[in-house]
């Protein structure tokens, strides 16, 4: 049967030993913490004092962040072909960029209309400079087509949906739609969502109709018609004045917004006769044809997607959504409905 022999009853078996005499010791945390007793405390608070501090300052989301190495170049060339576009466009802007640093992949895309060109950079690239680079290489370009649009450079950025919002209108009204969604989107990003994007909400075009008894009246050919307002209904810069720091930009604002501004545009008829296009022409914005359209129930419909950006808080940004939708939907007018389904939910 074993038992237990303290050392001060056998001193022979532990020479030197002296139990009112020798002092416990170590070295280390262990030994620092055991010898003063404010200090593991004093470690405590300071760790509390970290978490807090640490949970205050941390994110909500569903992914954790990660960067997009990528960049975009698009044109347009408004009624030009795919074959056109590519020789015209593409080409030569993947010429001048093929070389920028860091560019890891190239790929293009030519269509009717438009020039889509996606750049995939090596992984830790810096993207602003990556960005500017290309901006620079593009706008060096002198032989693009003469009525293409001026080169859209942007950096792909990632959002993480925080809801889908659906505006339904019982009346069938899509222009009434259209105006709501608009202000919808004001107020949200005034209040802290980061971005609003639509589906369902076609692009509008102007479409001006000229009948062929007008144009044999006043001698005018529908080319006529088309180069004169290209030619009007646009801005452009017209200059600078001032000198040094008091210089500034000026700029012609010609561009028709709506049915009264092309109305209003001259036509030259002959050297001293002028009319305008409203007096000849049928003028009216609507939808481009063919634009993807949504309907729900056989009602007309637009779907708001909600984002937030990898900054944003999805908790916050959900919070703002439904203080919104408190606040929004009794004010609804009527034949207008409005759904939520945030990105797990239903409608």
């Amino acid at each position: 049967m074993s038992h237990i022999v303290r050392p001060d009853q056998h001193p022979q078996d532990y020479e030197g030993y002296h139990p009112e005499k020798t002092s416990f010791k170590s070295h280390g945390f262990i030994g620092l913490f055991a010898r003063h007793k404010v200090a593991p405390n004093l470690m405590m608070m300071v760790m509390i004092l970290l978490g807090l501090v640490a949970l205050m300052k941390l994110n909500v989301q569903f992914f954790p962040n990660f960067e997009l190495d990528y960049a975009t170049v698009k044109v347009v060339w408004p009624g030009a072909n795919a074959e056109d576009v590519e020789t015209s466009i593409t080409d030569p802007i993947e010429r001048v960029i093929r070389n920028i640093d860091n560019l890891d992949e190239m790929t293009s895309t030519s269509a009717l209309g438009i020039s889509s060109i996606t750049l995939k950079f090596k992984e830790g690239t810096n993207m602003i400079e990556a960005v500017d680079q290309v901006k620079q290489k593009v706008d060096e370009l002198r032989n693009l087509p003469q009525d293409s649009e001026t080169p859209m450079i942007s950096r792909v950025i990632r959002y993480e949906m925080v809801a889908r919002l659906l505006l339904i209108s019982d009346n069938g009204d899509l222009k009434e739609l259209r105006h709501l969604a608009r202000q919808f989107e004001r107020q949200l990003l005034d209040q802290g969502i980061d971005k609003v994007d639509y589906v369902g909400m076609p692009e509008e075009e102007m479409a001006v109709e000229v009948p062929q008894q007008a144009l044999e009246n006043y001698g005018l050919t529908l080319q006529d018609v088309s180069n004169q307002l290209a030619g009007m209904s646009r801005d452009f810069p017209a200059g600078s004045v001032g000198d040094d720091d008091s210089v500034r930009d000026l700029r012609a604002i010609k561009q028709g917004r709506n049915e009264v501004d092309f109305e209003r545009l001259p036509l030259v008829v002959s050297d001293t006769q002028n009319v305008l296009l409203g007096d000849i022409a049928n003028i009216e914005r609507r939808p481009k044809k063919n634009a993807p359209i949504i309907m729900v129930e056989g009602h007309p419909a637009i779907e708001m997607k909600l984002q937030r950006a990898e900054s944003g808080d999805t908790l916050k940004s959900s919070k703002i959504m439904q203080d919104w939708l408190a606040e929004t939907e009794p004010t609804l007018p009527s034949g207008i409905q409005l759904k939520c389904m945030t990105k797990y939910g239903r409608w």
